[in-house]
């Protein structure tokens, strides 16, 4: 049992030597003081976006003046479709619920860092005949989580972009 305890510990200190990070987490090193997010066309991107920087300890610019790093994210959509339907009954029985948003980062100087970056997500959703308003629930929350999904996939690009040499 002693060995088993020492063999784990040192498969766990060899993890967090080599850099190992979960894919969900941002790392609190962003190259840069401040980023300003405009979320016109991404409101639900954008309040995400701005949720997982905070959390990462990046510090949030009021506005484009004063930003280091300016972010533009727009064209958010979310679309459905149908991904097969009963032979007995024809109706729905699954859905593809896609996610997509474009993504542009400047630097404060008005370098491009990034020009019309494709952020998407897709999940499906099992229909249930029987509950109606619980497909209605599943679906808001099948969104909320593209939408925080895509959030972490674009500061993860953000994160990279920033930290290359120029």
């Amino acid at each position: 049992m002693q060995k088993t305890r020492l063999l784990l510990l040192s498969l766990a200190l060899l993890a967090t030597a080599c850099g190992f990070q979960l894919r969900g987490a941002l790392s609190d090193h962003f190259e840069v003081e401040n980023i300003h997010i405009r979320a016109a066309g991404a409101a639900e991107l954008g309040q995400a976006l701005k949720f997982q920087l905070a959390g990462a300890g990046v510090t949030l610019a009021a506005n484009a003046e004063g930003a280091a790093c300016i972010v533009d994210l727009k064209a958010e959509t979310f679309d459905k479709s149908v991904l097969s339907v009963s032979a007995q009954t024809g109706k729905v029985e699954e859905y593809r619920i896609l996610f997509s948003a474009r993504m542009d980062v400047f630097k404060a100087g008005g370098q491009v860092l990034a020009r019309d970056e494709l952020i998407q997500l897709s999940r499906d959703q099992i229909v249930d005949a029987d509950a109606v308003l619980g497909n209605f629930s599943e679906e808001s929350l099948i969104r909320e989580e593209l939408a925080r999904g895509a959030a972490a996939q674009a500061a993860r690009r953000l994160q990279a972009l920033l930290s290359r040499p120029d």
